[in-house]
């Protein structure tokens, strides 16, 4: 094992990077979005991430997410190596390693609550009513329990966003990385979403949300400030 790899699996540790650089060419220039970041995100631990538009936080949660690849440096999802390996390794540990959740929800329209969540433990080896009773405990979980034959058009923007919650939920993940996930919310679903996480984190989920709610900020236990691709200042030790 090199020390890169020994660093990153170090015991307590759910998801890591290492002197991660992330570049894109565009029309002959190189814009570099990520500046040779390290972190440590530890088990159980809340993270927002915050800093002005275009300083590197969507990015950061995409190579955290292994949804793109650092051109330079390391990422560890529970003391693995990932930067690596091949699509299909890359998205097996997605499918059990990390949940997310999008501004925008993605819901697919003419499933329910119930079958949106129940879709992402397709291949988690559950019998159909396995399935299915963990998709309702999840909704349960999220403050949803009477909504689980909703479609997702009969619902309240904070209530698919609770949905997709319970969906990241669903294959009992590492870490949960949510991006602007109250962007598109009034205050009042706001509330309902920090309350969500909240209790989630306090159960012990690992939480990693880039957001530019300051009542979002607030809410977490620790904070990292990105600008220009660099971490500027961070809680996490």
């Amino acid at each position: 094992m090199t020390t890169a790899e020994a660093r990153g699996a170090a015991a307590g540790v759910a998801v890591a990077a290492r002197g991660v650089s992330k570049a894109y060419h565009r029309g002959g220039e190189t814009i570099w979005a990520l500046r040779r970041l390290d972190l440590d995100v530890p088990e159980g631990a809340f993270l927002a991430v915050t800093g002005p538009s275009g300083c590197g936080k969507t990015t950061l949660l995409s190579v955290l997410g292994t949804l793109e690849r650092p051109t330079f440096g390391d990422v560890f999802i529970d003391g693995q190596r990932v930067t690596g390996l091949s699509e299909d390794r890359l998205a097996e540990v997605r499918r059990k390693k990390i949940g997310f959740v999008f501004q925008t929800f993605y819901l697919i329209d003419y499933l329910t609550a119930l079958e949106n969540v129940a879709v992402a433990l397709r291949f988690q080896g559950l019998s159909k009513r396995a399935q299915r009773e963990r998709a309702q405990e999840l909704l349960e979980l999220v403050g949803l329990g009477d909504r689980i034959h909703h479609l997702p058009r009969e619902l309240s923007g904070g209530q698919q966003q609770r949905v997709a919650i319970a969906r990241a939920l669903a294959a009992e993940p590492k870490v949960i990385l949510a991006d602007e996930p109250t962007g598109n919310l009034d205050q009042s679903s706001t509330a309902q979403i920090l309350k969500v996480f909240e209790k989630i984190h306090a159960a012990g989920q690992t939480l990693v949300v880039v957001t530019h709610d300051a009542r979002v900020a607030d809410a977490a236990e620790h904070r990292l400030r990105l600008l220009d691709g660099a971490v500027v200042d961070s809680t996490l030790e």
